[in-house]
Parts: structure tokens; C-alpha cells; sequence
């Protein structure tokens, strides 16, 4: 019994490993960030880098390089690395390997946030975390954030497999292929619960504007746009200290209603057009002041 376990689980992973970017549109971006990520060192300066997670991908037009560009009246480069359902936790690790193994060395990131993403008591999460965090780091990561011996024990075996990994997106597919509209609407339930106050301490916040103040990179940080708007307090201010805050919470131009808006906190089409306009604008007046 024991062998035959062993043995389907070996072909589950021999058989999901090649198929993983097929899971779903954002592990097929997140497979492919580091390629985006390592054509920014043959770009000219400025190169800026846009980390968060399906708001951000949703409010940026797909060619906000090219809209930068126009802003700025000299070229641009951009690369962009979205993660699904991630915080300040998750882009902190992602930026560490990226930055370390030299695979990016952008001359700004832009950090798209709504201060609920900032916090220290949002969720550890080692399934997702396990795509950044090499084994030499989880000794590292589980004393930061003291995680218990089942966490850390996830978090290694989510390294070392895709199965595991992977485990809640395919789950998401299965019950895709039996409930009409699954992926649609789940999405839609998840955003509407989609916190906007900051919770807990800043320790996670402050490590990630440490790591990108080591490597000389400018942090920029930018408040989403809500369909409801939301207050960024005192206390996400102060913990954003080491980066330039810049207010997205509602551009000119942008209406809180479905022209603009696909759900509570996604932007349509439509809606990224306008604030990746109103972005680039901002963007360029101040990578030209430095």
C-alpha cells in the first residue's frame, strides 16, 4: 500500500511539473516573471519594476511601458511580477531571490498595496511563499515569523514539490470542472471580503524597504483604487517611511462604477486604461527627478 502511494505521488509530480503554467493565467506568469524580470539588466536606465498581486495586474494596461515612455518623452524599460492573493510577506521574498541571485537590478520598484496587504497578522501562506524561499532561507523565514514545526514542514515539502505546491490551484481547477462559473465567481467572493485596514505590526514592511534601500533601489508605493475607497491611516503612512507614496485611490478620471470597475477591487479594461495613464505621469515626473 505504502509503495503504491509513493508511486503515484512520483508520477503526479513527474506528470504536473511540465504542465504547471497551464494551471492557471497567473502561475503561467509567475513562472515566467524571472525571464521578464532578467531583461531588465540589458534595458536602458530607468528600469522599473511592478510588484503586487491581481489588483495591480488588473489596473496596469498591457503596454505601460510604452505609456511610460510617453510620459517621460525618452524610453523606458518595465517588467512586472504579479502574484495572486499576495502581501507585503510574499513580495518581500520574491524581491530577496530575485535581487540576490542578480537576476533584477531595476532602478525602481512600484509596489502596488491597499494598507489590509502591509500587516504583520495576515496568514503565512508556505505554499506560495515555497516559490521564493530557498531551503537555505527557511530557517531564516521560520524564526521572522515563528512559524510552527507543521508550517515549516510544509513550507519545505512545497519546495521540493510541485504536487504540494500546486495543491490549491489544482484543487481550484477540479471544482472549476464541476461548478459552473467556479473561477469566475470565486474571484468576485474573495474581493468583496478584501481588507483595507492595516493589521498588526510593520515588521514584514520594513525588512522589504530594507532589502531594496541595501540594493540602492527606490521604493515606490503606490494606494490601489476600491470601488468604496478606503483611509490609508498614520500608521501605514509611518511604516511606508522608505518609500514614495503615491495616491491611486481614485485618479482623475476614474468612476467608482462598472465602466471602470470588473468588481470591488479590480479594475476593468477600461478603468487600467485611465490609471495607467495617470500612473505613467506620475511615475515619470519622479524617476526624471532622480
Amino acid at each position: 500500500m505504502v509503495v503504491a502511494v509513493v508511486a503515484s505521488l512520483l508520477l503526479g509530480e513527474v506528470a504536473l511539473r511540465p504542465l504547471e503554467g497551464r494551471l492557471s493565467a497567473d502561475v503561467r506568469h509567475i513562472l515566467d516573471a524571472p525571464a521578464q524580470v532578467r531583461a531588465l539588466g540589458d534595458a536602458p536606465a530607468p528600469r522599473v519594476l511592478f510588484v503586487g498581486n491581481s489588483m495591480l495586474r488588473c489596473a496596469l494596461a498591457p503596454d505601460v511601458a510604452a505609456r511610460l515612455a510617453v510620459a517621460r518623452g525618452q524610453p523606458c524599460a518595465a517588467a512586472t511580477v504579479f502574484m495572486d492573493g499576495s502581501d507585503v510577506l510574499e513580495w518581500r521574498w520574491a524581491l530577496e531571490r530575485l535581487l540576490r541571485e542578480g537576476q533584477a537590478r531595476p532602478d525602481a520598484v512600484v509596489l502596488g498595496f491597499t494598507p489590509g496587504q502591509l500587516g504583520d497578522d495576515n496568514p503565512v501562506r508556505p505554499q506560495r511563499l515555497a516559490r521564493h524561499v530557498r531551503l537555505g532561507d527557511v530557517a531564516a523565514l521560520a524564526t521572522e515569523e515563528s512559524l510552527s514545526v507543521e508550517q515549516t514542514t510544509h513550507l519545505v515539502l512545497a519546495r521540493a514539490s510541485a504536487l504540494v505546491q500546486n495543491a490549491d490551484r489544482v484543487r481550484t481547477r477540479c471544482l472549476d470542472a464541476v461548478v459552473p462559473a467556479y473561477r469566475r465567481v470565486k474571484p468576485r467572493l474573495a474581493a468583496t471580503a478584501a481588507p483595507t485596514a492595516m493589521r498588526g505590526g510593520d515588521r514584514r514592511l520594513r525588512r522589504l524597504l530594507a532589502l531594496l534601500a541595501r540594493e540602492g533601489v527606490v521604493a515606490l508605493a503606490v494606494a490601489m483604487p476600491t470601488r468604496e475607497g478606503y483611509d490609508v491611516s498614520s500608521t501605514a503612512r509611518d511604516a511606508l517611511g522608505g518609500a514614495t507614496i503615491l495616491d491611486g485611490r481614485r485618479p482623475p478620471g476614474l468612476e467608482p462604477g462598472e465602466g471602470h470597475f470588473d468588481d470591488d477591487v479590480h479594475l476593468s479594461p477600461d478603468g487600467a486604461a485611465v490609471f495607467t495613464d495617470w500612473l505613467a505621469r506620475e511615475l515619470a515626473a519622479r524617476l526624471d527627478r532622480r
